[in-house]
């Protein structure tokens, strides 16, 4: 591809003017002489129709057809350019003579005929050898016809273009003349501009140490001197550079090692955020969560991405949400932490007691930014708070009866002279069975405590015969209830199990006495013991009103009592626990099964001795 410089540039503009100059020049005086010419033959086609139209009226008048076309025959012989003349009488197309022979050509007639104020007229007629003007003139102002001359515009379309053949061959020379008279213009304005061009293409590469020759007093010149000063502003410039670079190097150097140290511990931030136990967010100072970490995710049951950017209305309930809203407007207006418990529902609906912990912090400037939070859930807490309150005030009434029949009856002891022996006898059977029931509910609050402060219940191992305990058990029962049936179904022979034979006494006493409160009088209860993997696995059935799915899972917790139906029975809500207890502590398990209406079914094993086996 030709690569356009400056001085073919200038050329081609000088050129191209020149060029059009010559050519606006030769169209206009080819105009003006097309324009010069074409008038004189009107001019002489105008004179010629008159004339004739004058010389022809008294042929007209005698309607002398003959005279008419030799007047026109005659005419057309002097008159070169004369194309045809014809005679058009007063009518419309008829023609009285015309110069064409023998056949009068019918296109020629188009029905116009000239106004009455007009003395002539001129239509353009194109033809196949070429241009006719076609000159009306009126015999005798038209009262008599029309004479028609047709004149060929040949001739000046002839001089026309031979003129402007003359005046493209001066156009040419000119423009020639001019382009040689270019050339050294073009190479005195784009020689030095070139020579400035290579030493800004090579300082641009960065060689500012060019030298620029002197000008002279024109722009050019003017030009190379202000570039010359702007080296060496540039020269100064790179050396200024320079030491700035080695400054800044130096600073980013100290700024990337700050940023990566920034960065390690934002990132140990960032990890020891997302690894705390207790959910933390932040907010902006509107409201909206900046961000959190993963235990708060799990707390409220959503994602990071849909806790970002929104407020607290957006994803709890309206009133907690205008509880949440009046602490941190406290927060912000005082600029100190707070702390307040309250509830927090998560997506699920479920509504768990939280101490809320927050704090305000800044930005760079120093400005408020928003407040951090930590929540604490103290649901647990709260909940074995409340159960505490429940067994102190069931153990207190449960110690209350036993001690107010074992105060009664010793007053009664007190005046022996009025009681028999009998009554002495039954009276001193009541105060004991009195206390050993308060001697039982101590031994379970000193185990619970035991428990509670790290320690094991002590067990005293040995092959156990679980059949007779369990017979032993159900006999005791029989005795002292009378309103319930019990069944059993134990195997037979039932090898030994390794356990301690009070604490599975105490088991199988508390589920058996839990089967009898919960049972209707009427009821039957069963006990059914069987195999299983190594082990024995004892199960008492009752026919209770059954529990719900939310208490099977915590009838084993500590202080736990189901209270949801009518006339729950008495307890203190540690018999299950201390069972569960001793089970663990024989390395066997316990569960429970219930459906409402139905029943209960509380099941333990035990693993069996070392020497024994089901078929021994």
């Amino acid at each position: 591809m030709m690569r356009f410089t400056l001085r073919r540039k200038i050329l081609l503009v000088l050129v191209t003017l020149m060029v059009i100059f010559g050519a606006t020049v030769a169209f206009s005086i080819q105009l003006s002489v097309t324009f010069s010419l074409r008038r004189e033959l009107e001019k002489r086609g105008i004179s010629i129709a008159k004339h004739l139209a004058q010389q022809s009226i008294n042929s007209v008048l005698a309607r002398d057809r003959l005279a008419l076309r030799i007047a026109a025959a005659n005419q057309k012989k002097i008159e070169e350019d004369i194309i045809y003349i014809y005679f058009e009488g007063i009518s419309p197309g008829e023609i009285l003579g015309h110069s064409f022979g023998d056949t009068f050509p019918s296109a020629l007639l188009n029905g116009r005929r000239l106004p009455p104020d007009k003395n002539h007229g001129i239509r353009r007629i194109l033809t196949e050898s070429g241009t006719v003007y076609d000159i009306v003139a009126p015999i005798a102002h038209g009262g008599l016809g029309e004479v028609h001359l047709g004149l060929s515009a040949l001739s000046v379309e002839n001089s026309a273009s031979e003129i402007a053949r003359e005046i493209l061959m001066i156009t040419l020379l000119v423009t020639g003349a001019g382009i040689l008279l270019a050339i050294p213009l073009s190479a005195a304005i784009a020689g030095p501009i070139r020579r400035l061009t290579d030493i800004a293409e090579a300082v641009a590469e960065g060689g500012l140490d060019q030298q620029i020759p002197p000008g002279g007093q024109d722009e050019i010149g003017q030009l190379s001197r202000s570039f010359s000063r702007m080296l060496q502003e540039l020269r100064k410039s790179r050396e200024n550079l320079l030491a700035g670079n080695r400054d800044l190097a130096a600073e980013v150097q100290k700024r990337q090692l700050a940023e990566n140290q920034l960065a390690t511990q934002l990132n140990f931030l960032s990890t020891l955020m997302d690894e705390l136990p207790s959910p933390v967010f932040f907010k902006d100072t509107a409201g909206r969560f900046l961000g959190c970490n993963r235990a708060f995710e799990h707390f409220l049951g959503r994602s990071r991405e849909e806790i970002i950017g929104r407020t607290t209305f957006d994803l709890v309930p309206e009133e907690e949400a205008q509880m949440h809203a009046k602490q941190d407007s406290g927060v912000f207006a005082s600029l100190k932490g707070c702390s307040y418990e309250g509830r927090q529902t998560n997506r699920d609906g479920a509504v768990r007691n939280v101490l809320f912990q927050k704090a305000t912090f800044n930005d760079e400037r120093g400005g408020l930014a928003g407040l951090v939070g930590i929540l604490i859930d103290i649901t647990a807490e709260r909940e074995i708070a409340a159960l505490r309150r429940e067994f102190v005030s069931t153990a207190a009434h449960e110690f209350q009866t036993p001690l107010a029949a074992i105060l009664g009856f010793a007053e009664l002891l007190s005046d022996s002279a009025n009681l028999t022996e009998e009554l002495r006898c039954d009276y001193l059977a009541i105060v004991q069975e009195r206390a050993e029931f308060l001697s039982r509910q101590v031994d379970k609050l000193l185990n619970v405590s035991r428990l509670e402060n790290g320690g094991t219940l002590p067990l005293t191992l040995g092959p156990c015969p679980m059949d007779a305990l369990i017979l032993q058990s159900l006999r005791s029962h029989q005795q002292t209830v009378q309103t319930h049936r019990f069944e059993w179904s134990l195997p037979s022979p039932c090898p030994p199990v390794t356990a301690d034979r009070d604490r599975i006494t105490q088991v199988l006493d508390n589920l058996l006495g839990n089967a009898v409160k919960y049972t209707p009088k009427g009821g039957t209860i069963r006990v059914v013991a069987a195999f299983a993997a190594r082990a024995l696995e004892v199960c008492i059935e009752d026919e209770g009103p059954g529990l719900a799915p939310e208490h099977l899972e915590r009838i084993f917790e500590k202080f736990y009592r189901v209270t949801n139906h009518d006339a729950a029975p008495s307890g203190t809500g540690l018999g299950l626990y201390l069972c569960r207890s001793i089970i663990e502590a024989h390395g066997g398990t316990i569960f429970a099964e219930s459906i409402p209406g139905r029943g209960t079914r509380l099941c333990f094993s035990l693993p069996l001795t070392a020497d024994s086996s089901p078929l021994s």
